[in-house]
């Protein structure tokens, strides 16, 4: 597609590096209170690292000195001393994002989509081919069962784009407040933008999900570039 904006602005940022240095056995810590939401507790968390109370503990107060995490009381069950729940912070939730694509692939994107450019006569349509190419190749579970908003931000958050999906008058809207290969894109929109609609259509119609209504609009917010997708 030839694009246009719903307006014109500065656009995305790309994704940052994580706000703090953690080891791996912090991060699995990190993981986990993450993936157990209000059973984030001291013996839900030790259970299921297999680690000793007082070890999960001494991670978890770590990562609140960090402020990767927040420590709350939950509510009262009965008597005895006050339960703890753990929640990520902003920083946290950070700290778990894809970092930013290495210079060198970055680079390696600028240089076949500039060659895309000036070796094909149908620049778009062959840019969402090589997309959905890509989505056709990636090891990723299929679920029929899911929306097509929610195939599409899963997507989109897994590859660092930091999706927020909100519904208008047009549809469901998805504001991209990230995006991985920023510099590229500026330099080559049209290509780079395609592949990543495209590998959005990929993702679609791998699940039997229509996919030939979304639509994606570089630097289409103030806070970053937008996908549609009519409903």
């Amino acid at each position: 597609m030839e694009f246009e904006t719903e307006s014109r602005h500065p656009g995305p940022y790309e994704p940052a590096l994580p706000q703090s240095q953690i080891s791996p056995v912090q991060l699995r810590v990190l993981q986990a209170a993450a993936a157990a939401g209000d059973d984030a507790t001291i013996p839900h968390l030790a259970q299921q690292l297999g680690g000793h109370p007082n070890t999960t503990r001494a991670h978890l107060e770590t990562l609140v000195e960090h402020d990767l995490i927040r420590r709350e009381i939950a509510p009262a069950t009965g008597r005895g001393r006050p339960r703890y729940i753990y929640r990520l912070t902003k920083a946290g939730v950070g700290a778990l994002r894809p970092g930013p694509i290495a210079p060198e692939f970055a680079g390696l994107a600028l240089a076949l989509a500039n060659y895309l450019s000036r070796h094909s006569d149908r620049v778009a349509l062959d840019a969402q081919a090589a997309g959905r190419a890509w989505a056709e190749r990636e090891d990723d579970e299929i679920e029929t069962a899911s929306t097509r908003l929610d195939v599409v931000t899963d997507k989109l958050a897994t590859m660092g784009f930091e999706p927020e999906a909100t519904m208008d008058e047009k549809g469901s809207r998805v504001l991209l407040r990230a995006c991985p290969l920023l510099a590229a894109a500026a330099e080559n929109t049209q290509v780079i933008c395609n592949v990543h609609l495209g590998l959005l259509q990929g993702a679609l119609a791998k699940r039997d999900l229509p996919s030939d209504d979304i639509e994606l609009f570089p630097m289409g917010d103030p806070h970053g570039c937008v996908v549609r997708l009519g409903d």
